[in-house]
């Protein structure tokens, strides 16, 4: 069986994988990391090639990256090559999993993580805490774990705050002006 059968990102892999090495071997990270998507511009012919329409390059290819806040250094990236053939590149795209997958080299570090709200949610903070990370992110208001008095924000004053304590996690909701009022 050929190598591109099943995996996607076989004409590549090798190199990139030869580099993701050389950025973790050669960097030691602060403590503060993000972790977000890029599009890198592409309109080539390829498998996984994506469209989003709201970015400067609308086809691309699309990269995970964990990187250091403080100076921009690369830790780990990964393509998203879609649906991979079954076998051993098949894994899931899973936001929670993508974040896991990309957070193994700093694994009991006790570093911290912020990610947008497409990354974000409770059960991955907790799981990210078993193994020393911090977290945080955004989450969006339909997520299931925000009590329903963090997502009302009508009946609230401008600009208060509402601050949820549990074990080990902390959530805020923030009102920074009523719905549909036009900004003066």
């Amino acid at each position: 069986m050929q190598r591109k059968e099943i995996d996607k990102l076989c004409p590549i892999r090798e190199l990139f994988e030869i580099f993701i090495t050389n950025c973790q071997d050669i960097f030691t990270p602060s403590e503060y990391l993000t972790i977000d998507e890029q599009l890198v511009g592409f309109r080539g012919r390829c498998s996984f090639r994506q469209y989003i329409p709201n970015k400067l390059n609308k086809y691309g290819i699309k990269i995970f990256a964990l990187v250091d806040t403080k100076t921009m250094y690369t830790v780990n990236l990964e393509i998203y090559p879609g649906n991979q053939p079954d076998g051993p590149y098949s894994q899931s795209n899973s936001p929670d999993n993508v974040v896991k997958r990309m957070v193994w080299p700093i694994e009991k570090s006790g570093r911290n993580i912020t990610a947008d709200n497409w990354f974000s949610s409770v059960p991955l903070a907790m799981d990210l805490l078993k193994d020393k990370i911090t977290f945080v992110g955004t989450l969006r208001k339909n997520k299931r774990q925000i009590p329903k008095d963090f997502v009302i924000v009508k009946e609230r004053n401008i600009n208060s705050s509402l601050f949820g304590f549990q074990k080990n996690c902390t959530i805020v909701s923030y009102a920074p002006k009523k719905p549909n009022t036009p900004n003066t």
